[in-house]
């Protein structure tokens, strides 16, 4: 303000002395003048508006503070916060005082069932088991791995005995009884243990033979894990209750007739792929572009388990169906070998997509929709830089069709 009036009294001073030695040609240079020192009061009066912001700023967080409304708001959003955080600190404990009691006998301990969406048994659940095997000093004699579709391999680290749910169940069968779970509990998830994971459970010791053993079921891992999630807890959380690292199948038999070089294909509808028309023939589009250059082996199963269908293409040079080397007892193990003996896998973001990587195979995930994406993302590229991992490539579909590919 002191340097406003002080421009303003020059200004006086200036506009007297020039009136009093007005005459003829000092008209133009008295014009000059004035605009040169409006020039200059226009630029400190910007100055002082912009030196009063910060204070204006400081009011008004002062006036909020002082009121009493805004007050209790802010202690009701604070209790909230410690509320949240008190029941997911103790919901925690709670799991991880669980996990410790399956673990803190000599007993066999059973790990599963798993009867849900591979993605998450690939990404989540299989270094959920590492780490617990690792964290409580398990020996492999100790766990049977309970799993459908041949997936022993991917248990091979931390389990010496495997149970195929596929072999005591028919397909439709336990795809019909996984839809009246989920319609039942509301979710795919297996959040609590159902009728279905108690009669495989069941099967398990009459197979084995087993008098007594504990379970380490898929819903401890949810409930642990449900939080990160969602965004109420850092990643911290999983980083400290995963142990990520390379998986290694059996080698593709010779009499499978698989080409010397390939590139394997699998692409299902998902949300992150949705099966419409344009997708579709996109999807066979980049196939077609694949199969000008190399030999593609398509992984499609014709087996209807859950709500993925597999996108259809066929009519290509150099195109493979495995779908002839499947049986549902062993169709993800027949896939994982064929992933982990290609040059490169390309398919939906998603399932296989995670797993690929952990068998050392660079991979090419596809997908439209995002949404459902970011969490899973972030941390298949945390954790295939941590081990031995083929490249990870997620790409947008409008990308590849941008590319010319």
């Amino acid at each position: 303000m002191r340097r406003l009036l002080k421009a303003f009294r020059r200004l006086g001073r200036g506009v007297r002395a020039e009136w009093l030695g007005f005459q003829g040609k000092k008209k133009t240079r008295f014009s000059r003048w004035v605009f040169q020192r409006r020039k200059a009061i226009r630029e400190t009066y910007k100055s002082f508006v912009a030196s009063l912001r910060p204070v204006h700023r400081a009011l008004k967080r002062v006036r909020r503070a002082l009121s009493p409304q805004r007050q209790r708001d802010k202690l009701a959003a604070r209790i909230q916060r410690l509320r949240e955080w008190t029941r997911l600190v103790s919901e925690e404990r709670r799991v991880k005082h669980d996990i410790c009691r399956v673990a803190s006998r000599s007993d066999t301990i059973i790990v599963g069932p798993w009867l849900t969406e591979v993605g998450f048994e690939a990404l989540y659940w299989i270094p959920f088991v590492n780490w617990f095997a690792q964290r409580h000093k398990i020996n492999p004699e100790r766990i049977i791995a309970v799993s459908r579709g041949g997936v022993e391999s991917w248990y091979s680290s931390v389990a010496n005995r495997y149970f195929e749910v596929f072999e005591t169940l028919d397909v439709a069968d336990f795809a019909h009884r996984s839809k009246d779970r989920q319609e039942s509990s509301g979710s795919h998830k297996q959040y609590e243990i159902s009728d279905l994971d108690r009669e495989v459970l069941a099967r398990v010791h009459e197979h084995f033979s087993l008098r007594r053993a504990r379970v380490l079921h898929p819903s401890l891992m949810y409930r642990l894990l449900h939080p990160f999630w969602y965004g109420r807890r850092p990643y911290s959380l999983l980083e400290h209750h995963s142990r990520y690292g390379a998986i290694t199948p059996p080698a593709v038999p010779e009499e499978w007739g698989l080409p010397e070089r390939y590139v394997a294909v699998k692409f299902y509808t998902a949300p992150a792929l949705p099966g419409t028309e344009a997708n579709k023939n996109r999807l066979a589009q980049i196939t077609g572009r694949l199969a000008e250059r190399h030999n593609v082996v398509l992984l499609d199963t014709g087996l209807a388990l859950d709500d993925h269908n597999d996108f259809s293409v066929g009519g290509l040079n150099k195109l493979m169906s495995a779908q002839q080397l499947m049986i549902p007892a062993d169709n993800l193990g027949v896939q994982t070998q064929i992933i982990a003996g290609a040059d490169l896998f390309v398919g939906t973001c998603g399932g296989l997509a995670w797993l690929a990587p952990m068998l050392g195979t660079d991979t090419v995930a596809i997908f439209d929709d995002s949404r459902l994406l970011h969490n899973h993302l972030s941390v298949a590229l945390t954790a295939y830089v941590s081990m031995d991992a083929g490249r990870f490539l997620p790409v947008h579909l409008d990308a590849v069709n941008t590319l010319g590919l």
